[in-house]
C-alpha cells in the first residue's frame, strides 16, 4: 500500500513538473549581430566613469523587455520591437528579462560583439508566444521614466520604490491611475485603460517635495531555488531571485 501511494505521487510531482516546463518559455538570439557604422552615441551620453556610451539595439517579438548588465544600464529607449541600451564601453554581460519567458543572459563577446565608445551594435532575440496560466488575463505596463530611483504605485497600494528608470507593471484589464514620486520633482500621475500590452513614457519636473505619503523603507532580501523566480509586488515585476531592495 504505501509504495502505491509512493508511485501516486511521483506521478503528481511529475505531471506538475511538466506542466510547468510547459508553461516557461524561453528566449534566443537569432540571426547574426551586426554592427551598425551609421549609427553613433552622442558624445554627452556617458557612463559613471565618464567614458562615451556604446551603444546596443535589440530587436524583438517579445514585447515588455527589461534589461540588467554587469556594469548597469545607462539608460534605455523603447520603441514598439525595438530597444535601444546605452552601455558602458567595458560591458561584457547582458540580462533580458520577460514576464512570458525564462531569463536570457547573453556574453556578448560569445557573439563577437566587442563594444567601444560612441560605437553601436544590433542583436535579435525571439521568443515563443506561449504564456503560463497565471498570465493569461494579465497585460504588461511598462514605463519608462526621465528619471530613476522613483517611487511608483497605483489606486491605495503602497509605494514601491525602483532603482532604474524602467517600471514594469502585471495587471488584468482595468483602467487605473499611476503615480509617480521622487525627491525633489513634482508628483507625476497617468491613467490608463489598459486592454493589452502597454509602453509609456513619464517625465519628471523638478519641484515640489514629499509629504507624508512615502514612509522610511525597509530592506528585504528574497532568495529562491532554483534562482531566476520572478518576484512581484503589487502588480509590480520587482525583478527576480536572489533580490535585495527597498520596501
Amino acid at each position: 500500500m504505501k509504495s502505491k501511494y509512493l508511485l501516486i505521487l511521483f506521478i503528481i510531482v511529475i505531471s506538475s513538473l511538466t506542466a510547468l516546463a510547459q508553461d516557461i518559455s524561453e528566449m534566443r538570439v537569432v540571426g547574426t549581430p551586426e554592427f551598425l557604422p551609421s549609427e553613433l552615441i552622442a558624445s554627452e551620453k556617458r557612463d559613471a566613469n565618464g567614458e562615451k556610451c556604446a551603444g546596443l539595439i535589440i530587436i524583438s517579438n517579445v514585447s515588455g523587455l527589461t534589461f540588467d548588465s554587469y556594469n548597469g544600464i545607462v539608460e534605455t529607449r523603447i520603441q514598439p520591437g525595438k530597444y535601444f541600451l546605452f552601455l558602458s564601453p567595458s560591458e561584457r554581460t547582458i540580462e533580458v528579462f520577460s514576464t512570458e519567458h525564462a531569463s536570457l543572459k547573453i556574453f556578448l563577446l560569445d557573439y563577437g560583439i566587442q563594444l567601444r565608445s560612441g560605437e553601436v551594435w544590433q542583436i535579435k532575440i525571439a521568443g515563443s508566444k506561449s504564456l503560463s496560466r497565471a498570465d493569461k488575463n494579465l497585460f504588461n505596463v511598462i514605463f519608462q521614466l526621465n528619471q530613476d530611483s522613483v517611487y511608483s504605485w497605483y489606486g491605495d497600494l503602497a509605494p514601491i520604490h525602483t532603482n532604474g528608470n524602467i517600471i514594469a507593471f502585471k495587471i488584468p484589464e482595468g483602467t487605473y491611475t499611476f503615480n509617480f514620486q521622487k525627491k525633489g520633482y513634482n508628483t507625476e500621475k497617468k491613467e490608463i485603460s489598459v486592454n493589452k500590452d502597454v509602453t509609456e513614457s513619464v517625465t519628471l519636473s523638478k519641484g515640489g517635495s514629499l509629504t507624508g505619503t512615502l514612509r522610511l523603507p525597509g530592506i528585504a532580501v528574497i532568495t529562491s531555488e532554483p534562482n531566476s523566480a520572478e518576484i512581484i509586488l503589487n502588480r509590480q515585476q520587482l525583478g527576480t531571485t536572489p533580490y535585495q531592495g527597498n520596501l
